[in-house]
């Protein structure tokens, strides 16, 4: 049964794609600039999130809304810098390729002195909800585990059972 519901989230997983990227912005300070994000997902009718992450900080995760055609955006107000991002369908837990706002179109002239510094771009990034899944799989083993020590002990304890 366990391994039924673990290969049955996996396939979902699987046939969900993710494409069509969009990101504009417009530079609202001299430190910060305003967002519009959105993708095309096929396989699942959503909810979806974007992570967006900075080495060296805790990532973010921010709600897309539904819009027509499979697609899902937001518009975001934040600090200037070549945020990494990644889509995740919140349904089956598929996440997108990570990606550079500058990767998927932002004009790098709107980033302008916001650029994180060489030594940071080398530190690791945090990897965005790989762990969920291992939670996951944690959480159902443990109930499981529980259920069955929980039927396997005697009903009464020995000395009140005739």
């Amino acid at each position: 049964m366990f391994l039924l519901l673990i290969a049955s989230l996996w396939l979902a997983q699987a046939s969900v794609e993710f494409g069509d990227t969009e990101v504009n912005g417009v530079e609202i300070t001299e430190t910060t600039l305003q967002l519009a994000i959105s993708v095309a997902v096929s396989g699942s009718d959503g909810p979806v999130v974007a992570h967006l992450i900075l080495p060296g900080q805790a990532p973010e995760v921010r709600p897309l809304v539904e819009m027509s055609g499979g697609r899902w955006g937001t518009t975001l107000d934040l600090r200037k810098a070549d945020w990494r991002l990644v889509f995740e369908d919140v349904t089956s837990g598929a996440l997108s390729a990570e990606a550079s706002l500058t990767e998927l179109g932002l004009d790098p002239t709107l980033l302008g002195g916001g650029l994180p510094d060489e030594a940071d771009s080398d530190a690791p990034a945090a990897a965005p909800a790989t762990g969920s899944w291992l939670w996951l799989a944690v959480a159902v083993v443990a109930a499981v585990l529980a259920l069955v020590l929980y039927r396997r002990r005697p009903a009464r304890p020995r000395h009140l059972r005739r």
